[in-house]
């Protein structure tokens, strides 16, 4: 794993054993470090890397020295203003990744992670696919950054959504409904919940969401 700097933002980097990636990556979960490489979070991550692509993260807001905070919706919905800002100091760094590194590209994540990476993907159009397991699609009750005013821009983004059949922290229901919104680009797979919650994602999905993003 590498470090790259950008005018905005640091990422990391995990390329393939031989150098030569197929396509790119842009992951999040949690910091960079956990995102890419700690279990289970970082398995989508292993699948990508396994298959030929590269994967790139950086540390979402709040996940700084690794930590791990439970409750981020209301966590964050304190700081609106603080997660605009990083969401556009993420898409400028990653546009300035764009020129470094070959596409196609694709964007994908975990929770508060499907929620960043489809707000890089409503306002970037070389993302071209967005995986997004279990995806939290709001920050509080009403606030200008939900997924709902933005879905709009992202009905030409092929978009795979991942979530468990009673999903309690983000809804199963509220998923289905962006889904049908955008179904002539989405696609949607519910199973059984797991986890705390009912919020987790076994890796055979992981597996098949990280396998489809790179499929041609």
């Amino acid at each position: 794993m590498k470090k790259i700097d950008t005018s905005t933002l640091s990422f990391s980097v995990r390329e393939p054993k031989d150098g030569k990636a197929s396509s790119t990556v842009f992951f999040f979960a949690l910091s960079a470090h956990d995102t890419l490489s700690l279990p289970p979070f970082c398995h989508p991550a292993d699948i990508l890397v396994e298959n030929g692509a590269r994967v790139i993260s950086t540390t979402l807001p709040d996940h700084e020295e690794n930590t791990r905070p439970y409750g981020i919706q209301e966590i964050w919905e304190k700081k609106i203003p603080a997660l605009g800002q990083f969401i556009e100091d993420l898409c400028t760094g990653i546009k300035e990744l764009m020129e470094r590194f070959e596409g196609p590209f694709g964007a994908m994540g975990i929770s508060r992670g499907a929620f960043i990476a489809m707000h890089a993907a409503s306002k970037i159009e070389q993302i071209e696919k967005v995986c997004c397991f279990a995806p939290m699609l709001q920050v509080g009750k009403e606030n200008s950054l939900s997924i709902d005013s933005i879905k709009e821009k992202l009905e030409k983004t092929q978009i795979f959504f991942f979530v468990g059949d009673n999903d309690t922290l983000i809804g199963t229901k509220n998923v289905e409904a962006l889904h049908r919104f955008l179904e002539k680009s989405s696609l949607l797979k519910i199973s059984p919940s797991i986890g705390r919650h009912g919020h987790g994602t076994s890796n055979e999905n992981f597996t098949k969401g990280a396998l489809w993003i790179i499929q041609k």
